[in-house]
């Protein structure tokens, strides 16, 4: 099959793969690693090259998770399990970017987050997040609630603050980390 990988127009898929290894190389996500260049990768050093090279929040378990999901597409399968190339940990980057499954403050990617998972990210590593959602006087919706404010809201901006509460409230009443 001679696809195309989606981050590079080459024709030939071995242009398209050097493309993504040069370009994980150039941010210097083996040196952030602390792991030595080489391909292919076990889901292990996948998840600590994305984890600790890319800062993102994710675990070798949790990729694993996504590809069960389909919502990943599984690397090709060697002798001892999943092997993992360049085109997969760019393609993995960019399935963890659009899920917004950022490394928690301080990361690189911080000047992307919405001022409101800024904040939750700061009651939660202050372990605040009950005072949160306990704050007398104030609001405390559910779960139920916060999914149809979500279907019904027309603005981009409140419904980023409403699945921020969302996150809250699925941390605080059900123990979920979202």
């Amino acid at each position: 099959m001679n696809t195309v990988h989606p981050m590079h127009p080459a024709a030939d898929p071995r242009d398209a793969e050097a493309f993504c290894a040069d370009a994980v190389r150039k941010d210097r996500w083996w040196e952030l690693a602390g792991l030595p260049e080489r391909w292919p990768l076990s889901t292990a050093d996948a998840a600590r090259l994305l984890a600790d090279g890319g800062e993102y929040d994710v675990t070798a378990d949790q990729l694993a998770d996504l590809i069960d999901r389909r919502i990943l597409p599984a690397p090709a399968e060697g002798e001892d399990g999943p092997e993992w190339n360049a085109g997969d940990i760019v393609q993995a980057a960019g399935t963890l970017e659009a899920r917004q499954q950022w490394r928690p403050t301080p990361s690189r990617h911080d000047p992307k987050k919405h001022p409101f998972l800024m904040g939750l990210e700061a009651v939660r590593q202050a372990g605040t997040v009950a005072a949160l959602a306990d704050n007398p006087g104030a609001v405390h919706f559910d779960v139920r609630q916060l999914v149809q404010m979500l279907v019904i809201c027309e603005s981009v901006d409140a419904r980023a603050k409403i699945a921020l509460m969302l996150r809250a409230c699925l941390d605080h009443d059900h123990g979920v980390i979202v």
